[in-house]
């Protein structure tokens, strides 16, 4: 009988080791200061966290009202993408394993203005306040970024998500000249993301970095969203 307790008591641990490394996959899932939102136009709830005296979506804005194929949009051309995707069914490209994991990537005319009823675009300031509340550029990239590499590539340098971002490696849809660049192209799926700031900005984390980089983006090239609330 104490044998068979043993057993029982060891095959127990084992499952709970085992459930709790598959559920590993790097994203905070329960820090206290998580919340909802429910957005009224599609319906989607998306998690929110709040950061000091802001409250930041803490996912991609996923708001897919069309899509873009990026192998027949005009560079020149602002559009509505999906990592991935070429085609233009807004259904199918929901289906899709990036749009449920990274969300859509927008260009600037369509960032600055598809945030939902009580969320905004952050401004530079905004996310300069941000940075100023986790410390400084050169460290609060790691700590806005999802630890571990199931997304991100190694080293994912300092990645702590400390304080609930979850900032995925959500690459972009980008405008460049030559044979490997024709048009919009998807790239950087695993090692970069770059969110759009209201002054067309991007801030940038990268999977070999703690820093966040201010970068310039062309207005046409499609980035990620984080709405912050009114």
């Amino acid at each position: 009988m104490y044998l068979f307790k043993k057993t029982n008591v060891i095959i127990f641990l084992i499952s709970v080791i085992v459930f709790s490394c598959s559920k590993d996959d790097g994203i905070n899932d329960n820090p206290e200061n998580y919340d909802t939102f429910v957005d009224s136009r599609d319906g989607k709830t998306y998690k929110t966290v709040t950061i000091g005296d802001q409250v930041w979506m803490a996912e991609n804005l996923a708001y897919l009202p069309s899509v873009n194929n990026p192998n027949e949009h005009p560079t020149s051309e602002p559009g509505i993408f999906v990592y991935g995707y070429y085609g233009t069914d807004v259904n199918e490209a929901k289906k899709t394993t990036n749009y449920s994991k990274h969300g859509v990537l927008y260009s600037y005319s369509y960032a600055k203005k598809l945030c939902p009823s009580g969320w905004h675009l952050p401004s530079n300031e905004e996310w300069d306040k941000l940075i100023s509340f986790l410390g400084s550029e050169d460290t609060s990239g790691g700590k806005l970024k999802a630890k571990g590499t199931e997304y991100w590539l190694s080293p994912n340098t300092d990645a702590s998500d400390e304080v609930g971002f979850s900032a995925l490696p959500s690459g972009r849809c980008s405008v460049g000249d030559g044979v490997d660049y024709d048009g919009y192209r998807f790239a950087s799926l695993g090692e970069f993301v770059s969110f759009y700031s209201t002054s067309v900005h991007g801030h940038d984390l990268y999977f070999d970095e703690a820093i966040i980089r201010r970068t310039n983006p062309l207005g046409h090239d499609a980035l990620s969203v984080r709405c912050i609330k009114d």
